[in-house]
């Protein structure tokens, strides 16, 4: 597992160039499962959204899988962009410890189960 933490509780656009460059080097590791935690952000700008997305898509093209690690309200701003089925997202208290995750209304199997 490779994870690209985010330590601050925004993302500013001028940050986005060494966002883009962090993701590249999650996707640089050939990782099998690539994490991304945002626990700590309270705020994201959407040209981000899309920056996870565009990892997401990359690695699941590769045969990998990416899990995003955010607060509730960050996970429904990504749900409500992108659909509740495109981007597995897990919430703090349940992340990689064996707890459920919302992909969907739907019951799910642990982040830490193979596909």
């Amino acid at each position: 597992m490779a994870v690209l933490s985010i330590a601050s509780e925004q993302l500013e656009l001028d940050q986005r160039a060494e966002f883009l460059g962090a993701c590249q080097q999650l996707l640089d590791s050939r990782m099998p499962w690539l994490v991304i935690d945002m626990r700590g952000l309270r705020r994201i700008f959407s040209i981000f959204v899309g920056t996870v997305m565009d990892v997401n898509s990359r690695a699941r093209g590769e045969g990998r899988r990416l899990t995003v690690i955010a607060r509730e309200d960050v996970g429904k701003l990504f749900r409500a962009v992108v659909g509740p089925e495109v981007l597995e997202i897990c919430q703090p208290d349940s992340a990689l410890n064996g707890g459920s995750r919302r992909r969907s209304s739907r019951r799910s199997r642990r982040p830490d189960q193979d596909r």
